[in-house]
């Protein structure tokens, strides 16, 4: 008998053992990053644009311009939606300002006009002018719905100019039915009431009504009479001129008490003053056009302290400094 090979016996696989590796699972491959918008150059030579700005890695490498066709972070479908939304506004806008200058009577026209030829960007100007426009009051053609043409105020007490009550009255009222922005810097409300109290006495003063602010008023007022009552246009000059007259001898011994009726008059007056059209009412305008620069920003700002508590003061002030940005626009 042959002899025989004895063989190491084999085991049984144990879970201790450690399992043989496994094949690496296949890495994802790499997007390439997406671009919103290619450069003039690169789409001009059919070329990846990566996009970094200001200049790309094609033009940079290139040493040439690299220009975009959108601004940053828009697509070219989106820098399209926002320039017909851009070009749209723009018409609405420009739109806007002819609406107003059709309507606009009394110089207020030539103003706008003015602001147009300022220098600066036209679009800047038709902008600022057609969001004043929207604070200005609709169908101003006719008399405010809270007028009662059956009170006559006492008028007379506040001017040397007439002492026809019902005369001064109608006046007064001619400027909030004619005149659209001028009187959003008025209230009417608060006019009346401190009016009828009577001027006050030395060392007193109202809020919202003075002489000063009444001979304004009327003197803008009155060259509106010869739409409501058969006045001539020579009659309506110069009651008129004798308001302005009487306004600017009170404007210069008020000039130094900071007053809102002494701000109100001065933009009253100057555009009086303007559309007069004499040297010394140019100079005049000018003087004004000082007065309003320097008494604006702190005057409003202490008067919205001193009203805070009273809603309807407050509302007045809001109100009233709306309408000085409608003027100064």
């Amino acid at each position: 008998m042959a002899h025989q090979v004895k063989l190491r016996p084999l085991l049984p696989h144990t879970s201790n053992r450690p399992n043989p590796p496994s094949d690496p699972a296949p890495l994802p491959k790499r997007k390439r990053p997406q671009v919103s918008a290619a450069c003039n150059g690169c789409r001009k030579r059919k070329v990846k644009c990566d996009g970094v700005r200001p200049s790309c890695y094609s033009c940079s490498y290139s040493k040439i311009p690299c220009v975009y066709p959108v601004p940053e972070g828009l697509s070219q479908r989106e820098a399209q939606k926002q320039k017909l939304s851009d070009v749209s506004k723009a018409h609405e806008n420009s739109h806007r300002v002819l609406q107003l200058l059709r309507a606009s009577q009394d110089g207020f026209s030539y103003e706008i006009l003015q602001q147009l030829r300022q220098p600066g960007h036209l679009d800047d100007a038709i902008q600022a002018i057609a969001d004043a426009s929207l604070l200005f009051p609709q169908g101003d053609d006719h008399a405010p719905e809270n007028a009662d043409p059956g009170i006559t105020l006492p008028l007379s007490r506040w001017t040397t100019v007439s002492h026809d009550d019902k005369l001064l009255t109608r006046l007064l009222d001619l400027f909030w039915a004619w005149d659209g922005t001028l009187s959003l810097l008025v209230d009417r409300e608060l006019l009346a009431a401190e009016l009828s109290t009577g001027v006050p006495g030395p060392g007193e003063k109202h809020r919202f009504c003075s002489p000063l602010l009444i001979n304004a008023i009327l003197a803008v007022s009155s060259l509106h009479s010869t739409r409501d009552y058969s006045a001539s246009a020579g009659e309506a000059l110069s009651l008129s001129q004798k308001f302005a007259e009487h306004a600017f001898d009170l404007i210069e011994a008020e000039r130094d008490l900071g007053s809102l009726t002494l701000i109100q008059s001065a933009a009253i007056l100057w555009v009086y003053a303007r559309n007069e059209g004499s040297q010394i009412s140019q100079a005049r305008a000018a003087r004004l056009a000082d007065l309003m620069r320097q008494l604006w920003s702190a005057l409003f700002d202490s008067l919205e302290q001193q009203t805070s508590r009273d809603s309807r003061l407050r509302q007045a002030i809001s109100q009233i400094s709306w309408g000085f940005y409608c003027f100064f626009a």
